[in-house]
Protein backbone atom coordinates (compact mmCIF):
# COMPACT_ATOMS: atom_id res chain seq x y z
CA UNK A 1 0.00 0.00 0.00
CA UNK A 2 1.39 3.37 -1.05
CA UNK A 3 1.32 6.60 0.94
CA UNK A 4 0.42 9.96 -0.58
CA UNK A 5 0.60 13.20 1.40
CA UNK A 6 -1.99 15.88 0.70
CA UNK A 7 -0.55 19.39 0.36
CA UNK A 8 -3.19 22.05 0.91
CA UNK A 9 -1.25 25.24 1.70
CA UNK A 10 1.93 26.95 0.53
CA UNK A 11 3.44 26.18 3.92
CA UNK A 12 2.81 22.47 3.42
CA UNK A 13 5.18 22.49 0.44
CA UNK A 14 8.01 22.78 2.98
CA UNK A 15 6.75 19.51 4.46
CA UNK A 16 7.08 17.89 1.04
CA UNK A 17 10.80 18.63 1.04
CA UNK A 18 11.15 16.99 4.45
CA UNK A 19 9.15 13.81 3.81
CA UNK A 20 9.91 13.09 0.16
CA UNK A 21 12.05 10.05 1.05
CA UNK A 22 9.31 8.59 3.26
CA UNK A 23 6.31 8.72 0.92
CA UNK A 24 5.23 7.57 -2.51
CA UNK A 25 3.72 10.81 -3.74
CA UNK A 26 1.89 14.05 -3.12
CA UNK A 27 -1.64 15.28 -3.76
CA UNK A 28 -2.49 18.87 -4.59
CA UNK A 29 -5.73 20.69 -5.37
CA UNK A 30 -6.58 23.93 -7.18
CA UNK A 31 -5.03 26.08 -4.45
CA UNK A 32 -1.50 24.84 -5.10
CA UNK A 33 -1.63 24.42 -8.86
CA UNK A 34 0.51 27.49 -9.52
CA UNK A 35 2.99 26.46 -6.86
CA UNK A 36 4.20 23.37 -8.70
CA UNK A 37 6.64 25.40 -10.75
CA UNK A 38 8.14 26.76 -7.53
CA UNK A 39 9.25 23.35 -6.31
CA UNK A 40 12.99 22.90 -5.61
CA UNK A 41 15.79 22.60 -8.15
CA UNK A 42 16.16 18.89 -7.46
CA UNK A 43 12.77 18.37 -9.11
CA UNK A 44 14.08 15.11 -10.57
CA UNK A 45 13.84 13.68 -7.07
CA UNK A 46 10.15 14.53 -7.01
CA UNK A 47 9.60 13.25 -10.54
CA UNK A 48 10.06 9.76 -9.18
CA UNK A 49 7.00 10.24 -6.98
CA UNK A 50 3.32 10.32 -7.83
CA UNK A 51 1.87 13.79 -8.31
CA UNK A 52 -1.87 13.42 -7.81
CA UNK A 53 -3.69 16.50 -9.10
CA UNK A 54 -7.03 16.28 -7.31
CA UNK A 55 -9.23 18.60 -9.36
CA UNK A 56 -12.33 16.36 -9.44
CA UNK A 57 -12.94 17.76 -12.93
CA UNK A 58 -16.54 18.17 -14.07
CA UNK A 59 -17.01 20.51 -16.99
CA UNK A 60 -17.47 20.62 -20.76
CA UNK A 61 -15.55 17.98 -22.75
CA UNK A 62 -13.17 20.58 -24.20
CA UNK A 63 -12.41 22.13 -20.81
CA UNK A 64 -11.77 18.81 -19.07
CA UNK A 65 -9.55 17.56 -21.89
CA UNK A 66 -7.57 20.83 -21.97
CA UNK A 67 -6.99 20.82 -18.21
CA UNK A 68 -5.87 17.18 -18.18
CA UNK A 69 -3.38 17.89 -20.97
CA UNK A 70 -1.99 20.78 -18.92
CA UNK A 71 -1.68 18.51 -15.90
CA UNK A 72 0.28 16.04 -18.02
CA UNK A 73 2.55 18.84 -19.29
CA UNK A 74 3.19 19.97 -15.71
CA UNK A 75 4.32 16.51 -14.67
CA UNK A 76 1.16 15.22 -13.04
CA UNK A 77 0.94 11.44 -12.88
CA UNK A 78 -2.64 11.16 -11.58
CA UNK A 79 -5.71 13.37 -12.05
CA UNK A 80 -9.17 13.01 -10.54
CA UNK A 81 -12.29 13.18 -12.70
CA UNK A 82 -15.91 13.40 -11.56
CA UNK A 83 -17.76 10.25 -12.60
CA UNK A 84 -20.78 12.30 -13.65
CA UNK A 85 -19.13 13.82 -16.72
CA UNK A 86 -20.82 13.20 -20.07
CA UNK A 87 -19.92 10.45 -22.52
CA UNK A 88 -18.01 12.75 -24.89
CA UNK A 89 -15.76 13.86 -22.04
CA UNK A 90 -14.90 10.27 -21.23
CA UNK A 91 -14.31 9.42 -24.88
CA UNK A 92 -11.72 12.18 -25.05
CA UNK A 93 -10.08 11.17 -21.79
CA UNK A 94 -9.80 7.57 -22.96
CA UNK A 95 -7.27 8.76 -25.52
CA UNK A 96 -5.11 10.18 -22.72
CA UNK A 97 -5.22 7.14 -20.44
CA UNK A 98 -1.79 5.96 -21.57
CA UNK A 99 -0.21 9.26 -20.47
CA UNK A 100 -1.69 9.70 -16.99
CA UNK A 101 -3.58 7.70 -14.36
CA UNK A 102 -7.23 8.67 -14.56
CA UNK A 103 -8.85 8.61 -11.12
CA UNK A 104 -12.63 8.42 -10.78
CA UNK A 105 -14.52 10.30 -8.06
CA UNK A 106 -18.15 9.36 -7.37
CA UNK A 107 -18.60 10.36 -3.73
CA UNK A 108 -16.75 12.38 -1.09
CA UNK A 109 -15.44 11.28 2.30
CA UNK A 110 -16.85 14.51 3.73
CA UNK A 111 -20.40 13.31 2.92
CA UNK A 112 -22.31 11.18 5.36
CA UNK A 113 -24.77 8.72 3.85
CA UNK A 114 -27.68 11.14 4.16
CA UNK A 115 -25.78 13.83 2.27
CA UNK A 116 -24.65 11.37 -0.38
CA UNK A 117 -28.23 10.33 -1.03
CA UNK A 118 -29.43 13.95 -1.12
CA UNK A 119 -26.75 14.93 -3.64
CA UNK A 120 -26.88 11.86 -5.89
CA UNK A 121 -30.49 10.77 -5.29
CA UNK A 122 -29.16 7.22 -4.92
CA UNK A 123 -28.14 4.82 -2.17
CA UNK A 124 -24.43 4.01 -1.88
CA UNK A 125 -24.62 0.70 -3.76
CA UNK A 126 -26.13 2.39 -6.80
CA UNK A 127 -23.71 5.33 -6.63
CA UNK A 128 -20.70 3.02 -6.82
CA UNK A 129 -22.22 0.47 -9.18
CA UNK A 130 -23.14 3.04 -11.82
CA UNK A 131 -19.88 4.97 -11.48
CA UNK A 132 -17.59 1.95 -11.58
CA UNK A 133 -19.22 0.37 -14.60
CA UNK A 134 -19.04 3.69 -16.44
CA UNK A 135 -15.43 4.40 -15.50
CA UNK A 136 -14.27 0.93 -16.46
CA UNK A 137 -15.51 1.42 -20.03
CA UNK A 138 -13.16 4.37 -20.45
CA UNK A 139 -9.91 2.89 -19.14
CA UNK A 140 -10.14 4.27 -15.62
CA UNK A 141 -8.16 2.01 -13.30
CA UNK A 142 -8.19 4.08 -10.12
CA UNK A 143 -11.02 5.05 -7.80
CA UNK A 144 -11.18 7.43 -4.83
CA UNK A 145 -13.25 5.90 -2.05
CA UNK A 146 -13.61 6.05 1.74
CA UNK A 147 -12.26 3.22 3.85
CA UNK A 148 -15.78 2.62 5.14
CA UNK A 149 -17.00 1.74 1.63
CA UNK A 150 -14.20 -0.62 0.59
CA UNK A 151 -16.13 -3.80 1.36
CA UNK A 152 -19.18 -2.60 -0.55
CA UNK A 153 -17.10 -1.43 -3.50
CA UNK A 154 -15.20 -4.69 -3.78
CA UNK A 155 -18.48 -6.60 -3.88
CA UNK A 156 -19.30 -4.58 -7.01
CA UNK A 157 -15.86 -4.54 -8.60
CA UNK A 158 -16.24 -7.59 -10.80
CA UNK A 159 -16.03 -6.25 -14.35
CA UNK A 160 -12.84 -6.12 -16.38
CA UNK A 161 -9.69 -8.24 -16.22
CA UNK A 162 -8.36 -6.29 -13.24
CA UNK A 163 -9.96 -4.65 -10.26
CA UNK A 164 -9.74 -0.93 -9.62
CA UNK A 165 -6.88 0.48 -7.61
CA UNK A 166 -8.44 2.05 -4.50
CA UNK A 167 -7.26 5.44 -3.22
CA UNK A 168 -8.51 6.23 0.28
CA UNK A 169 -8.53 9.74 1.76
CA UNK A 170 -10.04 10.52 5.18
CA UNK A 171 -7.25 8.63 6.93
CA UNK A 172 -6.80 9.27 10.66
CA UNK A 173 -4.00 8.09 12.90
CA UNK A 174 -4.02 8.00 16.68
CA UNK A 175 -6.07 10.98 17.95
CA UNK A 176 -5.85 13.20 14.89
CA UNK A 177 -9.04 14.25 13.09
CA UNK A 178 -9.24 14.66 9.33
CA UNK A 179 -12.22 16.95 8.95
CA UNK A 180 -13.92 14.15 7.02
CA UNK A 181 -17.01 12.11 7.88
CA UNK A 182 -16.23 8.65 6.53
CA UNK A 183 -12.78 7.90 7.91
CA UNK A 184 -10.51 4.99 8.76
CA UNK A 185 -7.05 4.21 10.06
CA UNK A 186 -4.09 3.23 7.86
CA UNK A 187 -4.37 -0.34 9.12
CA UNK A 188 -8.09 -0.51 8.36
CA UNK A 189 -7.39 0.79 4.87
CA UNK A 190 -4.73 -1.84 4.21
CA UNK A 191 -6.85 -4.66 5.61
CA UNK A 192 -9.78 -3.42 3.50
CA UNK A 193 -7.76 -3.67 0.30
CA UNK A 194 -6.68 -0.06 -0.30
CA UNK A 195 -3.81 0.47 -2.73
CA UNK A 196 -3.13 4.06 -1.67
CA UNK A 197 -3.88 6.11 1.42
CA UNK A 198 -3.93 9.91 1.43
CA UNK A 199 -2.61 11.54 4.60
CA UNK A 200 -3.23 15.20 5.39
CA UNK A 201 -2.98 16.92 8.74
CA UNK A 202 -1.59 13.76 10.31
CA UNK A 203 1.65 14.58 8.50
CA UNK A 204 1.52 18.24 7.53
CA UNK A 205 0.70 19.49 11.04
CA UNK A 206 3.02 17.11 12.87
CA UNK A 207 6.03 18.44 14.75
CA UNK A 208 8.08 15.59 13.31
CA UNK A 209 6.31 14.35 10.14
CA UNK A 210 8.92 11.74 9.33
CA UNK A 211 8.52 10.18 12.76
CA UNK A 212 4.77 10.02 12.23
CA UNK A 213 5.25 8.33 8.85
CA UNK A 214 7.56 5.75 10.40
CA UNK A 215 4.93 5.03 13.06
CA UNK A 216 2.21 4.68 10.45
CA UNK A 217 4.27 2.23 8.42
CA UNK A 218 5.00 0.30 11.60
CA UNK A 219 1.26 0.05 12.33
CA UNK A 220 0.51 -1.71 9.06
Amino acid sequence: MKIIVSLETKESIDIAHRVVDYVDGFKINHMLWDEIIAWPEDWAKYRKKELFVDFKLWDTPNTVETVVKKVIDRGGTMVSINAHNCQETFERLKNLSDQIKLVGVASLTSWDLETERAVTNRVSYDVWNLAMNKLRRYNFQHLVCPVTDLKLIQSIDFSGPEKFSYICPGIVFEKETSGQTRTGSPKEAKEGGANYIVLGRTVTEAENPNEVLVKIKGSL
